[in-house]
């Protein structure tokens, strides 16, 4: 299976009061089922559901908040 890995699982956007991009890495893993983890960061897409709430980067390596979101979500 395939695994999205942050260093957090929440995002704070202080972006709107400092104007200052927050940022978080992104890595993907390959679960295999003997247990090898291998970091497929590289072979892979990605995109947000909602741009208005977090952003991806285009080379899927992190997430971002610019200050321009409308909305939040908790999940």
């Amino acid at each position: 299976g395939l695994a999205p890995l942050v260093m957090d699982t929440e995002i704070l956007n202080t972006a709107v009061l400092t104007g200052k991009k927050v940022v978080m890495s992104v890595r993907t893993v390959a679960v295999e089922e003997d247990g090898l983890v291998t970091d497929v960061s590289d072979y892979t897409d990605c995109s947000s559901s909602d741009e208005d709430v977090l952003k991806v980067s285009d080379r899927c390596d992190y997430v971002f908040l610019n200050g321009k979101e409308t909305k939040g979500k908790v999940k």
